[in-house]
């Protein structure tokens, strides 16, 4: 089986990361996006929420996606911007941490 052909996104992606980092990238993107995205469908289900809110949920961040990753630069940066919600990486191992503005 022959290699993917690149959509022109991945290419500028791969000419500024280079092939292994696009590599790490295609393997988030398969395996780790789609988890991160069964939680919070999950955590929202636990909170009450059902398919038709949660799955509009996840189309209208697609949408913010297309407009503002390639476009406008960091996606955590444009999220502190417009709702104070500074997204955190990993702290310690199996732990993350979201911090909104002013309440640490």
């Amino acid at each position: 089986m022959g290699k993917k052909r690149l959509s022109k996104k991945e290419q500028a992606v791969a000419y500024a990361m280079g092939t292994k980092r696009l590599e790490e990238f295609r393997f988030l993107c398969d395996n780790v996006v789609p988890c991160v995205y069964a939680a919070v469908a999950i955590a929202l289900y636990n909170k009450g929420w059902r398919y038709k809110r949660i799955n509009d949920l996840f189309v209208e961040s697609q949408k913010i996606w297309d407009t503002y990753c390639y476009e406008q630069g960091d996606m955590t940066d444009k999220c502190f911007e417009l709702t104070g919600i500074d997204v955190m990486g990993k702290t310690e191992i199996g732990e993350s941490e979201c911090r909104q503005k002013g309440k640490n």
